[in-house]
């Protein structure tokens, strides 16, 4: 199979996705490791249709341990109390860094950090991380 991947304006929060497109076929995913909204399009071979799918959209929680091992948690839905001390609770223990660890929430447009802190670059929009991005691999 033939595909594209490249970097493309997310739908759902505006800032920097991933589209990876099999451009013979049709297929399509997005991935955005901001919001963490993925979309998936792909042929269903029994009836030679299209299903899509899209799920997340609403945050993130990148939770980060000392030995180096991490796990995102895709938040598919407005956030609950008890998600939120449940994921205290986790950013609490011992072995987690909370220096490169964050739970970033996605609602109506807005960000909004509940724990640790982002990374530098988490909020540019899509122009400005493409204009980085291009920046810094021009070489002359």
């Amino acid at each position: 199979m033939a595909s594209t991947y490249s970097a493309m304006q997310c739908p759902n929060c505006g800032r920097s996705a991933i589209e990876d497109y099999y451009y013979k076929i049709g297929e399509q995913f997005i991935c955005c490791h901001r919001c963490d909204y993925n979309y998936s399009k792909v042929i269903e071979h029994e009836t030679s249709q299209y299903k899509e799918d899209a799920f997340g959209g609403y945050g993130i929680f990148m939770v980060v341990k000392k030995k180096g091992s991490r796990e995102i948690i895709v938040l598919d839905g407005e956030l609950t109390n008890n998600q939120l001390e449940k994921f205290t609770k986790i950013f609490s223990e011992s072995e987690v860094d909370q220096k490169s660890s964050y739970l970033v929430h996605f609602s109506n447009g807005q960000f909004t950090i509940l724990l640790g802190t982002s990374p530098k670059n988490y909020f540019l929009s899509f122009e400005d991380s493409l204009e980085k991005e291009i920046g810094e691999t021009i070489c002359f």
